[in-house]
């Protein structure tokens, strides 16, 4: 599937020492890949191993003794639709299946030396309606906070997406 591009940009923060930015929204007909951005100034003379400043945490299905931060160090994300239903990101859907949309999971992401970037995955475009992504992180004092994906900007992008091989009846 070659996902259609939507024209979109928006700097969430911007303070002394953080930038927080979402680009490159990409639609498919069952969901929304986002490019989530952090950015902070980089101080040449410390040194800081980049393992450990993931601002997205690390994101698997189990605790994980290399990351000791806490789910409260981490910029958090979820979504709300227009209907009601919601969803948060987190580690324990990945070990559920049988989960309705929406759903957000984290696809390809890294970084480090101040520079990190986060595929975010919304599984379930809504029938009707916008999709909020609702954003906090307590670390940084970054209260809760929202923006709206248009939902009939979305589904219009959607119906371009471009099947390169259609389904096999047997999958």
């Amino acid at each position: 599937m070659v996902p259609a591009s939507l024209s979109f940009g928006r700097v969430l923060v911007h303070t002394a020492s953080l930038a927080l930015f979402v680009n490159q929204v990409r639609v498919y007909p069952d969901g929304v890949e986002l490019a989530v951005h952090v950015r902070r100034p980089r101080d040449p003379d410390e040194f800081r191993d980049p393992r450990l400043d993931s601002p997205f945490g690390r994101h698997l299905p189990y605790p994980d003794a290399r990351d000791s931060r806490g789910a409260d160090q981490h910029l958090r994300l979820g979504v709300l639709y227009d209907d009601g239903r919601a969803a948060q990101a987190d580690r324990s859907h990945l070990l559920r299946s049988n989960v309705p949309p929406p759903l957000i999971s984290y696809g390809i992401g890294g970084g480090g030396d101040g520079r990190w970037e986060q595929g975010v995955w919304i599984w379930g475009l809504p029938s009707q309606g916008s999709i909020t992504v609702v954003y906090s992180w307590l670390a940084e004092d970054i209260p809760e906070s929202s923006f709206v994906l248009d939902g009939q900007e979305l589904r219009a992008a959607a119906a371009g997406a471009v099947v390169l091989w259609p389904a096999s009846p047997d999958a």
